[in-house]
């Protein structure tokens, strides 16, 4: 395998024709030989007989010391030395031989079988690149930080609960989500927010809030009471006048109170208005029956026709072959939310 590799030198000195013919009366194999000028030349030498190379330089026997940091051989008891030539100041290698009246620049190595060799010389920086390009890739799909930006950066905790309950945070990773589905999401989370965009820069998640243009219609200061208009199980309570008479995880159904026109305060209790919110999770199941098809997403989307103005958390099917095709049980779970003042 070393004959197919080869090391490039460029040789510096005086009578390098001569050098060429002791060279090749010796056996030594000199390929794609290149002169550069009268006193400079450049050729390719098989790796097995680099050795052989520079003894004959030197015309004598010795032993060669690689160093391994600069890649120098060093002559031991010469039994004749030749005039060094001035090194060229231009040549940006540094010389691996001086001796025998040459200078011996090695300007780098090539073959069939280079790459086998370089591989071998280098597993241990191959395997570490290899680990390292993974565990940057790795790193870099992980959420390091969430950070909020825009008009509509007011309303972060409301965000945060939601992004919370989706499971998005510090630790999730990129690829497990959809960044502009997720923007869509929080854009119909609340109607004070005009546009939400939710995109990756590095390792932090930004979420971008536009608030909505429209003021916000004025509290009706004639509500006293607050009544649900749905059944379904309570997720959220905000009461900020009034007093709840429900709580949360509680089952309603249409025209149940939810909130009384009072306050108490010790023993004393004082009617007033109301001013609250209730957001109720409301189930919606239906079956669908499609002759000869089997596909789950377009029973789904049947459903989610008919819901088209409720804000749809969650979706879940179930299939059962019958004799003319398959019928599918879609469950949607679809939030309401009420308000008084």
């Amino acid at each position: 395998m070393t004959e197919k590799i080869y090391a490039k030198y460029k040789v510096c000195g005086v009578n390098l024709l001569s050098l060429i013919n002791r060279l090749n009366k010796k056996g030594i194999t000199l390929l794609k030989i290149k002169k550069f000028s009268a006193k400079s030349i450049g050729f390719c030498l098989p790796i097995n007989q680099t050795e052989k190379f520079f003894a004959i330089l030197n015309d004598l026997c010795y032993n060669d010391i690689n160093d391994s940091q600069t890649n120098r051989i060093t002559v031991k008891n010469p039994k004749k030395k030749g005039k060094k030539p001035k090194r060229p100041c231009f040549y940006r290698h540094s010389p691996v031989f001086e001796g025998g009246g040459y200078v011996v620049y090695k300007i780098g190595e090539g073959g069939l079988f280079y790459p086998i060799r370089f591989l071998q010389n280098n597993l241990a920086v191959l395997i570490g690149a290899i680990l390292f390009t993974f565990g940057v890739w790795g790193f870099n799909d992980v959420v390091l930080d969430v950070r909020y930006s825009g008009t509509a950066s007011c309303l972060k905790p409301q965000v945060q609960t939601y992004l919370s309950q989706k499971g998005v945070g510090k630790w999730s990773r990129f690829s497990s989500l959809d960044l502009d589905e997720l923007g869509v999401e929080l854009t119909s989370l609340d109607s004070r927010i005009a546009f939400a965009q939710a995109y990756k820069r590095g390792n932090v998640l930004n979420i971008e809030l536009v608030l909505s243009k429209t003021p916000p219609n004025k509290l009706d200061q004639s509500v006293v009471a607050l009544y649900s208009d749905c059944q379904g199980v309570i997720t959220d309570i905000k009461v900020y006048r009034g007093t709840a008479v429900v709580s949360v995880g509680d089952k309603v159904n249409a025209r149940d109170l939810l909130v009384d026109g009072y306050c108490q305060i010790k023993d004393n209790i004082t009617p007033c208005t109301v001013l609250a919110s209730v957001t109720i999770n409301c189930d919606y199941i239906k079956s669908v029956c499609l002759n000869g098809q089997s596909d789950q997403r377009l029973a789904e989307l049947l459903v989610l026709g008919e819901l088209e103005d409720k804000n749809v958390i969650k979706i879940t099917t179930q299939k059962t072959p019958t004799e003319k095709g398959f019928l599918y049980v879609v469950h949607a779970v679809y939030s309401v939310t009420v308000t008084a003042g």
